[in-house]
C-alpha cells in the first residue's frame, strides 16, 4: 500500500495522504498506523506539531472516499474544525491533486515503512472527488 503525500502551500498547515485502498483489511491496517506515520513525518522534517494531517482514503472496492482528520498538538482549532466540513476538504483535495505533484511517499510492504522522495502527479484520481 502506497501513502501519497501532499503538502499543499496554499493550504499550509494541512498535510494530505493520499491512499488508495482495495479491502477492509487495508483500511484496519491503515487506520492501525495512523499515529505511527504522522509520526514518521514529523521524525523526518516534513511535519510539525502544529500540522493537520488529513487522510484521504479512497476505496476501490465500494468506489467511496473518506477522509480520517488527524491533527496535531498545536494545531489550530478552528482550521481543524473548518476540516470537518466535507466540501471543504473535497475542494481541497480536488484542487491539490488537479495543481500539485506529490513531494513523497510512504510504501508499507511486510510490516515495514519506506519513505521514498519522488515527485508523482496524481491528477487521475481527482475524479474520486467530483461532487455530485
Amino acid at each position: 500500500m502506497n501513502i501519497f503525500i501532499y503538502k499543499p502551500k496554499i493550504y499550509n498547515p494541512i498535510i494530505i495522504a493520499l491512499v488508495k485502498i482495495s479491502s477492509e483489511q487495508e483500511l484496519n491496517l491503515l487506520l492501525s498506523l495512523t499515529n505511527e506515520l504522522f509520526q514518521i513525518l514529523i521524525d523526518n522534517n516534513e511535519a510539525t506539531t502544529e500540522n493537520i494531517l488529513i487522510f484521504s482514503i479512497i476505496k476501490d472496492h465500494l468506489n467511496k472516499t473518506s477522509n480520517l482528520i488527524l491533527p496535531s498538538t498545536k494545531s489550530d482549532l478552528k482550521l481543524v474544525n473548518k476540516c470537518e466540513n466535507t466540501l471543504f476538504i473535497i475542494s481541497i483535495i480536488s484542487n491539490t491533486l488537479l495543481n500539485s505533484d506529490t513531494k513523497f511517499y510512504i510504501d508499507l510492504k511486510n510490516d515495514k515503512i519506506f519513505l521514498h522522495y519522488k515527485k508523482l502527479n496524481l491528477g487521475i484520481y481527482s475524479k474520486f472527488y467530483l461532487i455530485k
